[in-house]
């Protein structure tokens, strides 16, 4: 082989190197790079779980913020729908109250009108029979005796106070 060109000593050595440089190249670089690579390959894993995880927690809470968002329309519909209704019976209370204070006002006036149409009537009347009286007692006084006078006069008292 020597002929050839070829040391099988150097063969050997080379081949024995090979075997020590992919020992080494084995030991200190290829297990801490596929532990590098293995390790990435996790962590993107786990990427990925955590990214498909929380696609779904935020279509649940969007879920449930459309669910929020909807009750809360038909509560203030609700609420609306009550405040209506109660400002609108409010408003038929007042419009009543005032329709009874308006009648209480027109009543009270009513009365206080009957009192003073009383009250002017008993003054006339008085009046009527004061005049009357006096007008009798002149026309009678000079054409009656005074029996007579009297007489007529305790008639005509008698007639103006059954008509008072």
């Amino acid at each position: 082989m020597e002929k050839l060109g070829i040391n099988p000593i150097l063969i050997l050595t080379q081949v024995f190197n090979f075997f020590v440089l992919m020992f080494l190249l084995k030991k200190f670089l290829y297990k801490p790079v596929l532990a590098m690579l293995d390790k990435r390959r996790v962590d993107a894993e786990r990427t990925v779980q955590l990214k498909q995880e929380l696609e779904k927690q935020k279509e649940s809470a969007d879920k449930e913020k459309e669910a929020a968002v909807l009750e809360g329309r038909r509560e203030a519909d609700r609420i609306m729908k009550d405040a209506q209704t109660k400002g609108e019976g409010l408003a038929k209370q007042m419009e009543e109250k005032a329709k009874s204070q308006s009648e209480d006002i027109v009543n009270r006036g009513q009365e206080q009108l009957k009192m003073q149409e009383q009250e002017i009537r008993t003054k006339l009347s008085g009046e009527v029979s004061r005049t009357a009286l006096e007008a009798a007692q002149t026309v009678l006084q000079d054409s009656l005796t005074e029996a007579q006078k009297k007489k007529v006069l305790e008639e005509s008292v008698k007639r103006f106070a059954a008509h008072a």
